[in-house]
C-alpha cells in the first residue's frame, strides 16, 4: 500500500515540511520514504496492515489496521511521527481494513469485514457508533473535503 503525505513535522531532517510516501503490507512494518530522494526516513513496527489499512489522523498520528496473525482479531494501532512503536492500540469488534480520519484528527472511521463502519474518537479509541451499511466487507472509505460526508464502498 502506498500513501503519500505532506509530513507536518519532519523526521530527522531540516525544519521545512516535505512529502513522504508511507508503505505497508500484511507481512511487514510501515515504512516512510522521502518522496524526493527515495531514502527511508522512518519505520513503524508491530502492525500487520491489510490493503487500505493506513490513514493520517490529523497532523500528529498515523493509524494502521492490524490483524493478529495468531488470533485473526482486529485492532487499530496509533503511531506518532517520533516513535517506531504504536503508542495506543484501539480494540475493534472485528478485523477492519479501510481507515479514514477527519482532517482535524478527532475522529477515525474503520470499515469491517461484516459490512459495518465504526466511528472512533481519537486518541481515546472509544467507539462512538457503528452502522451496518454493506452486506459484504467494507473495501474503501473516504471523507469529503469539507468533512460533511463519509463515503463507503
Amino acid at each position: 500500500m502506498l500513501h503519500v503525505v505532506s509530513e507536518p513535522k519532519p523526521i530527522n531532517m531540516s525544519s521545512s515540511p516535505h512529502e513522504l510516501i508511507l508503505t505497508t503490507s500484511p507481512e511487514g512494518p510501515i515504512t516512510a520514504y522521502d518522496a524526493s530522494s527515495g531514502a527511508s526516513v522512518a519505520r513503524f513496527t508491530g502492525s500487520r496492515s491489510p490493503r487500505r489499512g493506513l490513514a493520517l489522523v490529523g497532523k500528529a498520528f498515523i493509524a494502521s489496521s492490524h490483524i493478529s496473525p495468531i488470533t485473526a482479531s482486529g485492532s487499530i494501532h496509533l503511531y506518532n511521527w517520533w516513535s517506531p512503536t504504536a503508542f495506543h492500540k484501539l480494540p475493534v469488534p472485528e478485523p477492519v481494513a479501510p481507515l479514514t480520519a477527519t482532517t482535524d484528527g478527532s475522529f477515525l472511521f474503520a470499515g469491517g469485514i461484516s459490512g459495518c463502519v465504526y466511528a472512533l474518537s481519537v486518541p481515546s479509541g472509544d467507539i462512538l457508533g457503528s452502522l451496518h451499511v454493506h452486506t459484504k466487507s467494507v473495501s474503501c472509505l473516504g471523507i469529503s473535503e469539507d468533512g460533511s460526508l463519509l463515503v463507503s464502498g
